[in-house]
């Protein structure tokens, strides 16, 4: 069975988030969550998923400020290249910089350190070397 992918923008730049679900097991990735999280968890609800996992393909802070919430209120593991934490870990600061609002980053549970892969459900993923 095929995977579902639902992309739209999110927050005030606009960063694509997509959600990548199984439609057998209803377990879904939540990539580059942006800052957004009301409508990424409106986008779960509305479809029945339940996000495992939140993917980031880097760590400019318009891709990652949702990530604590959406984090907290679905459960799901935070990935992250570890060659992204500094700028993971400076979010808050890349906001400042360029006069957005800010909130609080929760650290990634998980950091991708290889090009292995990663499988959840019927979905995998691989990490960038």
């Amino acid at each position: 069975m095929p995977l579902v992918r639902h992309t739209f923008p999110v927050g005030a730049l606009g960063c694509n988030c997509t959600i990548v679900s199984c439609p057998e097991t209803r377990e879904a990735l939540v990539i580059d969550p942006g800052d957004e999280a009301p409508a990424i968890l409106d986008v779960l609800a509305r479809d029945g998923l339940r996000a495992v996992k939140i993917v980031h393909t880097h760590a400019h802070f318009d891709h990652v400020m949702a990530t604590g919430d959406v984090s907290k209120s679905t459960g799901a593991d935070v990935l992250l290249h570890r060659e992204d934490r500094w700028l993971y870990d400076n979010a808050v600061m890349q906001a400042h910089n360029r006069q957005r609002r800010t909130t609080v980053v929760t650290s990634p549970r998980i950091k991708i350190a290889s090009d292995r892969e990663r499988t959840s459900g019927q979905i995998s993923q691989e990490g960038r070397p």
